[in-house]
């Protein structure tokens, strides 16, 4: 159940995000060079990986999108 509950999450923080980056005509290549970390990192953090980098990229998604963690 509980992981069930984790997926429904990332679900949710992926989406805000890609329609933060869709409304500000940004794709995840530039968002990745403005958080200067690699594509596939910054894909990483997006899709709900939990490794203490990735929060620390998603954070700074947020930050820069104005977007508030739920």
């Amino acid at each position: 159940m509980a992981n069930v509950e984790l997926e429904r999450n990332a679900q949710k923080v992926f989406k805000k995000i890609k329609v933060a980056l869709i409304n500000k005509d940004l794709t995840q290549v530039d968002m990745s060079k403005i958080v200067d970390v690699s594509p596939v990192e910054l894909n990483r953090a997006i899709h709900g990986e939990m490794s203490p980098k990735s929060q620390r990229i998603r954070k700074q998604i947020f930050k820069y999108l104005n977007i508030k963690a739920s």
